[in-house]
C-alpha cells in the first residue's frame, strides 16, 4: 500500500476517532468546531471559485451525476435529521425552485469543445450567481435565525441548485458531443 495513503488514512481516522469522542463529551462544543471548520471551507472554496472561475475544465458527465447525488443525499439526511420538517410538498417546492435557478446558472457557464473534449469555463454571470446563492443562503438564515424549518427549505433548495446546474451542463455536453467535429 502506498505510504502517503496510509498516512491519509491514519490521520483521517484519528480526527475521525477524536471527532467522535468529543460529539460524544460535548456535541455543542464539536457542532461549534464543525461550523468553524465550514466558515473555512467555504472561505477557501471562494478563493479557489474566484481564482480559477476562468480556467477551462473538462466536463465528466459521471462527475456532474455524483455532484447532482452528493446535494440530493444530503438534503435527505438533513431533512432526516431535521426535528421540524414543513413536509413533502415543501421540499419539493424547494428543490424544484433550485433546480429553476440551477438551470439559469448552468446556462451562464461557457460550454465548448476544444481538443476533442467537451471542456467548460465560468464567467462573470456564473460567479455572480454562485455567490448571489451563497448570500442568500446566509442572508436567509442570518434574518431568520435559522430555524430547522428554514434549514430544511434551504438544503433542498440547494440539492436542487446544484442537481439542474448539472443537468444542464449534461444536456449541453451531449449536444456538443454528439456535433461533428469542425475540420
Amino acid at each position: 500500500m502506498n505510504r502517503r495513503l496510509i498516512v491519509l488514512l491514519a490521520i483521517a481516522g484519528a480526527v475521525s476517532l477524536v471527532g467522535l469522542i468529543l460529539l460524544l463529551v460535548s456535541p455543542r462544543l464539536f457542532f461549534s468546531l464543525l461550523n468553524i471548520l465550514g466558515m473555512v471551507m467555504l472561505g477557501v472554496s471562494a478563493l479557489v471559485m474566484f481564482l480559477t472561475v476562468r480556467k477551462s475544465k473538462t466536463v465528466k458527465p459521471l462527475a456532474l451525476a455524483i455532484t447532482a447525488s452528493v446535494g440530493f443525499l444530503t438534503a435527505v439526511v438533513i431533512s432526516t435529521l431535521t426535528p421540524v420538517t414543513p413536509g413533502f410538498l415543501a421540499a419539493f417546492f424547494s428543490f424544484f425552485l433550485g433546480f429553476i435557478v440551477g438551470g439559469g446558472w448552468g446556462l451562464t457557464s461557457e460550454v465548448f469543445r476544444e481538443a476533442g473534449e467537451v471542456r467548460s469555463r465560468g464567467n462573470a454571470w456564473y460567479l455572480l450567481v454562485w455567490v448571489a446563492t451563497i448570500l442568500l443562503n446566509q442572508g436567509i438564515a442570518l434574518l431568520t435565525g435559522r430555524p430547522p424549518a428554514v434549514g430544511f427549505l434551504l438544503v433542498w433548495f440547494g440539492a436542487g441548485l446544484v442537481a439542474g446546474q448539472s443537468a444542464v451542463t449534461y444536456f449541453r455536453y451531449r449536444k456538443l458531443a454528439a456535433a461533428p467535429l469542425a475540420k
